[in-house]
């Protein structure tokens, strides 16, 4: 299953898993977590080219031409993060697609909150926790409908 994955200047990460790897699918995602007009680096897949279009600076690496970086211009980061991503869910052995995004997003979490001592990341995850409504979680866990409270790009409404 794909996983859409955006790193901003700052560190924070914006992991995002997607039914396919379509324009259709990852635009408005990137749309809503990019500020319009920003710099968006890429590789040189056909996916991005509507970046320009719709307002982005928008620059890019070919890796097919050996080209891995060009001052700024590289996506180094997030191609880091899929490593530290397969080792994360490789103690799992083997995720099951319906779960597949909360172990996604638990890594998000861990990396975005890498910072921060073990009280602070308890505080943050009680403070979400409160305002989740743990029975009807676990019900839609227990239920295999996960997918309807945390939705997998591109398949909401659909079971998995």
């Amino acid at each position: 299953m794909p996983i859409l994955g955006l790193v901003d200047r700052q560190g924070q990460i914006y992991l995002v898993t997607c039914a396919n790897v379509q324009t259709e699918t990852i635009q408005f995602l990137i749309e809503y977590l990019t500020q319009q007009g920003s710099t968006v680096y890429t590789d040189c897949y056909s996916i991005y080219n509507f970046l320009k279009r719709v307002g982005y600076q928008h620059e890019r690496v070919n890796h097919s031409k050996k080209e891995y970086a060009r001052g700024e211009v590289h996506v180094n980061t997030v191609e880091g993060l899929w490593s530290l991503l397969r080792d994360h869910l490789r103690v799992h052995r083997g995720v099951s697609k319906l779960y597949l995004p909360l172990y996604v997003m638990r890594f998000e979490f861990l990396v975005n909150h890498r910072g921060e001592d073990r009280w602070h990341k308890m505080m943050e995850l009680c403070t979400r926790a409160c305002q989740a409504d743990g029975v009807h979680l676990r019900r839609l866990v227990r239920d295999k409908q996960v997918h309807t409270a945390c939705p997998t790009l591109g398949l909401v409404g659909q079971v998995v």
